[in-house]
């Protein structure tokens, strides 16, 4: 209903909320049904923009990284450094969902 509200607003309140609500009804049930490859397409390529990212971070964050430095709770440098991989394995690790929907609902 929010989006049919916005569609009307910006018409100039010429066109009523119950077509702007048809339309996105429309429009989401094309993409839904036809767009399913092109979809996957695109999770297919997205991860290598997530992983250059990744790599500017760690070559950033790398010259501030000592890993002698104890940890929070007083271990040593291992423990901090497997709080970092850690870190990292969260945020590919969302990808890997991605990875397998693709590989079960490709041709």
């Amino acid at each position: 209903m929010v989006v049919g509200q916005i569609l009307s607003a910006v018409s100039d309140y010429k066109m009523t909320i119950t077509v702007g609500i048809i339309i996105i009804a429309v429009l989401s049930y094309l993409i839904s049904v036809f767009g399913f490859k092109m979809i996957h397409t695109f999770e297919k390529y997205s991860w290598i923009g997530t992983f250059i990212l990744m790599l500017v971070l760690i070559g950033q964050a790398a010259p501030h990284i000592d890993p002698n430095l104890p940890g929070l709770d007083g271990n040593s440098g291992v423990a901090y450094a497997g709080t970092f991989l850690t870190i990292l394995a969260i945020n590919f690790c969302k990808f890997g969902l991605f990875a397998i929907a693709f590989l079960f609902f490709s041709d």
